[in-house]
């Protein structure tokens, strides 16, 4: 009694005297004292409301039930602060990005971490198309990343630390056994030192630049605690880092497209390139020709050939059959080189576009291009310069017919110019000996 009399009087300022007349401790005025409670400026009773909203539009509910007689009080306490309360129901949007539901194995999985039990799960990983497997582990921490649910856990069946997706996590059931415990800086070094989720000491350094128009806006990005920034004169950034596995990081530097450029590890930038150029698998030639290589391109007999441009390929593969067995000898422009190379390169990777390129060069002969070439070009003024160059190069070398579908821009031509059906007609009527070229 003595204890709580003096933690009245000296803790919290409460005017108690004895009565010794009526045996009791009573205040000492007749006014009323209030004990010292816990107040909230209007400011931070609205702040409480929108954590509430935040928690209630998780896809669990999580705490929602148990703030609910909690918001009731607060929005009572605002009315009589004279605050209005908004609806935040509609004033507050969040949005969620490729999400999944945790599901009811949070709450199970909550618990366990709480009361240090362990869990026996069943979970079945994206990776791995065979049926979940049953096994226990001893939960460490709930980590909440990119909208979704993990949890770092000791596996037992691994007798390593690993983390789970919750919403992989089949089924769950607490065991009454004591969870093994895990120092918090042994749980740092694997779950707080590599990239993103994935856990493992790092192994390499990830070195990326970012162009000038996007380094604005990934400087401002925290890729990793202890990521390192160069800006450059041009305005481009550099940025390195640790990183153990690449799932995750490759997704990261895919969605930045043509603005970021992997410059450490090798092992990294070929596998961008791969991924890069499966995607790019995804679209026909075809479709994508026509808007990203060169306008003499789109028409190039040799390209319908090398890309299989439907309808066009048949023909076109048909008179590059003829030059292979030297039925006619064929020609090939100079600019066509690096054109080919390039597209071959941007689906089939360097090597297969060093190959094909040398196997046309046992089919056809490239047509010189000299000065007297641009000179003869730039005389006759035609509308294309590249086609100029082309029919010059290919006069000057004694060619005689050029196979193109672009047949109209070249009205000015002295040599004859026809399609590769037109052409094929003409050969199997041998109109044509065998000494004349092709493109």
């Amino acid at each position: 009694m003595k204890r709580a009399i003096s933690f009245l009087r000296d803790v919290l300022q409460a005017p108690l005297i004895a009565d010794q007349a009526r045996g009791v401790y009573r205040y000492e005025s007749e006014g009323i004292y209030e004990l010292p409670g816990l107040w909230f400026s209007s400011e931070e009773l609205a702040a409480l409301l929108i954590v509430d909203q935040v928690l209630e539009q998780q896809p669990i509910g999580l705490l929602s039930e148990a703030l609910r007689p909690l918001r009731g009080k607060i929005e009572t306490l605002l009315h009589k602060t004279g605050a209005e309360t908004p609806q935040w129901d509609s004033r507050l949007r969040l949005l969620r990005m490729a999400a999944r539901p945790a599901g009811d194995r949070f709450s199970i999985v909550a618990d366990a971490l709480v009361r240090r039990r362990r869990l026996l799960i069943d979970y079945h990983a994206r990776s791995d198309d065979r049926m979940p497997r049953p096994r226990t582990v001893s939960p460490q921490r709930l980590a909440h990343y990119r909208d979704n649910w993990y949890l770092d856990a000791w596996c037992h069946k691994r007798s390593d630390l690993r983390t789970f997706a919750l919403d992989r996590i089949i089924t769950a059931e607490i065991i009454d056994t004591p969870a093994q415990e895990i120092d918090a800086d042994q749980l740092d070094d694997v779950f707080a030192t590599s990239y993103g989720i994935f856990a493992g000491q790092p192994t390499a350094t990830a070195v990326l630049r970012f162009s000038p128009h996007i380094a604005r806006w990934v400087s401002a990005e925290t890729w990793h605690p202890q990521q390192q920034d160069e800006r450059h004169e041009n305005g481009s950034l550099t940025r390195s880092f640790p990183f153990h596995r690449t799932e995750e990081l490759l997704m990261d530097i895919l969605r930045y497209g043509p603005d970021v450029e992997v410059l450490e590890p090798p092992s990294l930038r070929d596998a961008v390139a791969d991924r890069l150029r499966a995607a790019l698998s995804r679209y026909p030639a075809s479709d994508t020709a026509g808007r990203l290589t060169p306008r003499s391109a789109r028409n190039s007999v040799l390209l319908d050939v090398l890309v299989d441009r439907k309808p066009w390929s048949k023909p076109a593969a048909a008179l590059l059959g003829l030059c292979d067995r030297q039925i006619i000898r064929g020609c090939l422009p100079a600019s066509s080189v690096g054109t080919v190379y390039f597209l071959i390169k941007r689906e089939h990777g360097p090597r297969r576009a060093r190959a094909i390129v040398s196997e046309l060069l046992g089919i056809l002969r490239v047509l010189p291009v000299d000065e007297s070439t641009i000179a003869e070009a730039l005389t006759a003024n035609w509308p294309d310069f590249e086609d100029a160059v082309f029919h010059a190069s290919a006069r000057q070398a004694g060619v005689t017919h050029i196979a193109t579908r672009n047949v109209k821009d070249f009205r000015k031509a002295s040599l004859q110019i026809c399609d590769p059906e037109t052409l094929l007609a003409a050969l199997s009527r041998s109109e044509i000996g065998s000494d004349a070229r092709h493109d």
